[in-house]
Formats: structure tokens, C-alpha cells, sequence
């Protein structure tokens, strides 16, 4: 049976430049530190990309596990010693329809 999927698109707030391996880094690290590496590993989280000049990203995730990923999200507060925070801009069950209400292409 196929496995249901969700699409997040989030937008990070920072001073400083942020690349996609930062946030990945960032994200994956939160998750494991908050869910363990078992928790992390079922909610099948994957960056598909991160525009660095509009600090929008996507997120994929397992559908039952988007609430996992958002709490995540809101729980990392700073890197490098400066604020940091990302927020939900929205959900979607496709990643199409994601990119064009949220992202814009």
C-alpha cells in the first residue's frame, strides 16, 4: 500500500546567510534530539530544497507525522549564537500544489 505524504513549507527567519546544509544540519539534529533516531526515522523526513534569497524551504514528511515536524520547527531557537526561527507557512498533500500556493513557481 502506498504510503500517504505531506508537503510543508516553511520560512526561516535569520540575520545572517543560511544554506541548505545548514538547515538540513539544524533540522535533522532538532528532530533526533526531541523524537531519538527511532522517532526521527518514522516521519521519513526529507529537504527537498531551500531558496537561500527568499528563505522558503519544503519539507516532506509521512502524513501522520506532521505534527512532529512542526513541533521541531518552532523548538529551534538560534544558530551561531544568533536568533534563529522557523515557522509553517503551509501543508499541502502535493508537492505541486505546495509550490504554487506557498512557494510561489
Amino acid at each position: 500500500m502506498k504510503k500517504r505524504k505531506r508537503y510543508i513549507v516553511f520560512q526561516v527567519l535569520y540575520e545572517g546567510s543560511l544554506y541548505e546544509k545548514d538547515v538540513l544540519k539544524i533540522i535533522s539534529n532538532q528532530l533526533i534530539r526531541l523524537f531519538g533516531e527511532v522517532g526521527a526515522s518514522k516521519t521519513h523526513f526529507w529537504l527537498h530544497l531551500y531558496n537561500e534569497d527568499s528563505k522558503k524551504g519544503l519539507i516532506e514528511c509521512r502524513h501522520n507525522t506532521v505534527q512532529i515536524i512542526r513541533a521541531t520547527l518552532a523548538s529551534i531557537f538560534e544558530f551561531a549564537n544568533q536568533p534563529l526561527t522557523f515557522y509553517t507557512v503551509g501543508v499541502s498533500g502535493t508537492m505541486k500544489a505546495a509550490k504554487r500556493k506557498y512557494l510561489n513557481t
